[in-house]
C-alpha cells in the first residue's frame, strides 16, 4: 500500500494536469463555435472523450467499470448535473471571451464550501480558517471586478443572459465536484468517470437532436474535426479522472480553489488567437485579486495537512 505522502503527491500532478487541461476547453469552445452549435459540439466533445475512456477502462479496469457500472444509480444523477453543466457551459462559451468564462464560473468555490462544509468532516477545519475565507472573500470581489469590463460607465457587475449562465454552471459544478467527490471514494476515478462520460454522452446526443443542427455533424472541414477530437481527449478524457483523482486526496474545496489559477492559462491562449478582445484594467485587477485567493487558500490547506491548526475566526472553533 502506497503512504499517504505519495498519494498526495499524485493528486497533486494530477490536479495540474486538469487545471491546464480544464484551462483550454473554453479556448477550444470558442475556436469551435464557428463549425458547430454548442448542443452538437457538446456532444461531439463527449463522444470521442467516451470512444478513449471505454476500451481504457476495459484494458486496464476492467473489475473497477464493472463496479461503477454497479452504482449507476448515484453516477446517472452525477451525469445528469454534468450534462446540465456542459450544455450551459458551450452555449455560454460560444459567444463570451474564453477568459471571461474561466473567471466567472470561478464562483463554484462559494457554493463548494458551502456543500462541503455539510457533507464532509474532515474539510470542515481548513473551511472555518481565517486564510481559507479570506482567501474565497479575494476571489468572490476578483470575480466582480471581471464583471465589470467598462468600470468608467458603471461600478456594477454587468448580469446578462451569459453572466447567468456561467453563474449556474458554477453552482452545477459545485454540486459536481462534491458529489463525485463522494462517489469516488468508493469507486475507482477513472472507471467512474468513463461511466458518467457515457450516460453524459447519452444525454447529449438526445439534447443535439433536439436543439442543435443535423447537418453539424458532418459539415466541418478535416483540421476543425480534429481540433474537436483534441479539446474532447484532453479537456474532458483526461481532465476529469485527473480530477476526480486529485479531490480524493486533496479535497473537493482546495481542488476548487486550484482550478482558480486556469483562467490565467486560458488567457495567454485567448490573447494569442484574439488580441482585439483585450481585457480591461478593471478585469485585470479582479484577476490579480484572483490569484491572491487562491495564494491564501492554499497556504490554509498545506498548513492543516501538516497539522498546524490555521488561526480561526473569532468566534469559530479553534
Amino acid at each position: 500500500m502506497k503512504p499517504e505522502a505519495a498519494h498526495r503527491a499524485e493528486a497533486s500532478v494530477s490536479l495540474v494536469l486538469s487545471v491546464f487541461a480544464w484551462s483550454l476547453s473554453p479556448v477550444f469552445i470558442r475556436w469551435l463555435s464557428d463549425a458547430y452549435d454548442p448542443y452538437t459540439m457538446s456532444f461531439l466533445r463527449y463522444f470521442w472523450a467516451t470512444a478513449l475512456l471505454v476500451p481504457v477502462s476495459l484494458a486496464w479496469f476492467r473489475r473497477e467499470l464493472f463496479e461503477a457500472l454497479r452504482a449507476s444509480r448515484a453516477l446517472l444523477g452525477i451525469a445528469a448535473v454534468n450534462l446540465a453543466m456542459q450544455t450551459m457551459w458551450q452555449v455560454a462559451g460560444a459567444v463570451a471571451h474564453p477568459t471571461v468564462v474561466q473567471l466567472i464560473s470561478r464562483l463554484s468555490i462559494v457554493f463548494v464550501i458551502l456543500l462541503s462544509y455539510l457533507a464532509f468532516r474532515e474539510e470542515r477545519a481548513v473551511i472555518r480558517s481565517a486564510f481559507f475565507l479570506a482567501g474565497v472573500a479575494l476571489s468572490f470581489v476578483g470575480v466582480a471586478g471581471v464583471l465589470m469590463p467598462e468600470p468608467r460607465l458603471s461600478l456594477l457587475p454587468r448580469m446578462d443572459l451569459i453572466s447567468l449562465l456561467l453563474l449556474g454552471v458554477a453552482f452545477l459544478g459545485a454540486v459536481y465536484n462534491v458529489w463525485s467527490k463522494h462517489a469516488v471514494m468508493k469507486l475507482h476515478p477513472f472507471a467512474m468517470f468513463t461511466v458518467v462520460a457515457a450516460y453524459t454522452t447519452l444525454g447529449a446526443a438526445a439534447v443535439a437532436w433536439g436543439f442543435g443542427s443535423k447537418g453539424g455533424f458532418f459539415t466541418a472541414d478535416a483540421r476543425t474535426t480534429g481540433i474537436l477530437v483534441v479539446s474532447g481527449l484532453f479537456s474532458i478524457a483526461l481532465a476529469h479522472p485527473s480530477y476526480n483523482h486529485a479531490q480524493k486526496y486533496l479535497g473537493a474545496a482546495f481542488c476548487s480553489v486550484a482550478l482558480h489559477l486556469s483562467p490565467f492559462v486560458t488567457h495567454l491562449f485567448a490573447m494569442a488567437l484574439w488580441p482585439e478582445e483585450p481585457l480591461s484594467a478593471a478585469q485585470w485587477l479582479g484577476g490579480l485579486l484572483l490569484i491572491a485567493g487562491v495564494l491564501l487558500v492554499v497556504r490554509a490547506r498545506v498548513r492543516f495537512a501538516r497539522g498546524i491548526q490555521p488561526p480561526p475566526l473569532s468566534g469559530a472553533a479553534g
